[in-house]
């Protein structure tokens, strides 16, 4: 990264969105858009990890009943990414890239919002 200038964010989206992959063979985009629901922040301070919630729930872009991809949605203020360890960061790109739901509860209970 030393010739990459900070700060530097790389998006990810889920594995149903067919973007590009990072090294881990994570779907990642090249610009936050509605696809987008983690990120990793990369600063002069460090990284910080980021991950989307709505009305204090973490996102699940594949609940039917839930989470609505609409562009009214994120229009909505309580669409938010929130700062979060890199250990919760990883389970959650792990249930973005298996739809496993004990990932996503594991995800919710350690960030406690």
């Amino acid at each position: 990264m030393a010739d990459i200038k900070l700060p530097y964010s790389i998006f990810y989206t889920n594995y149903l969105s067919k973007h590009l992959l990072d090294e881990d063979n994570n779907a990642i985009t090249l610009q936050e858009s509605k696809e987008t629901y983690a990120k990793k922040v990369y600063s002069h301070s460090g990284i910080k990890y980021y991950i989307l919630s709505q009305n204090n729930t973490i996102v699940n872009p594949f609940d039917i009943y839930g989470y609505k991809k609409t562009k009214s949605l994120f229009d909505n203020k309580e669409l938010k990414f929130i700062k979060v360890s890199q250990k919760i960061f990883d389970m959650y790109i792990k249930f973005l890239n298996s739809q496993n739901l004990s990932l996503l509860y594991n995800v919710q209970r350690e960030a406690l919002i």
